[in-house]
């Protein structure tokens, strides 16, 4: 049995052998030997989703030093995806792996409070959203090449063209 045999096997067992899915997603995203797709397709996931199943599989061995098996029973996979999601992106002492899993669970977080609650201790700042002209000038252009009659074109425009003075 290959492992995209294996990963299809362990997601209908059910809940408790998701692990099973990100060890085999883990060993398998980013080999560049179209597996991922594959696994994606058996899985019937996207493919972003079996890539978040690696980044589970990653952020649990980042932090299975510092943690006991009860920690890894007691939180979902999406909560070590994001534990790792985050360390990538600020690069954090991994030692602190284990006062955020704790903290998550004792707080009862999900895996969104959790990746405020790091990005708070490590001073992450929110980038502003900003949109460039060239992006402004691809929707205007839609817009006007849209199969609307008149009136409804017009609407549309002038409903972009306030959304443009909201954004700049």
């Amino acid at each position: 049995m290959n492992r995209i045999d294996k990963a299809v096997s362990a997601l209908h067992c059910g809940n408790d052998y998701l692990w099973t899915v990100c060890l085999i997603a883990g060993r398998t995203v980013g080999k560049r030997d179209g597996q991922t797709q594959e696994l994606a397709q058996a899985l019937l996931k996207s493919v972003s989703q079996v890539e978040n199943y690696s980044h589970a599989y990653f952020g649990y061995r980042l932090s299975r030093k510092y943690i006991t098996p009860s920690v890894r029973k007691a939180l979902s996979p999406g909560h070590f995806a994001t534990l790792f999601t985050c360390f990538r992106r600020i690069e954090f002492d991994p030692e602190l792996c284990h006062g955020y899993l704790m903290a998550a669970i004792d707080d009862s977080m999900n895996a969104e409070q959790l990746r405020e609650l790091i990005e708070n201790d490590n001073n992450v700042q929110q980038k502003p959203v900003t949109l460039g002209q060239s992006w402004f000038q691809k929707g205007w252009d839609a817009i006007e090449a849209s199969n609307l009659d008149a009136a409804k074109r017009e609407f549309a425009l002038d409903l972009f063209r306030r959304f443009q003075e909201v954004m700049t």
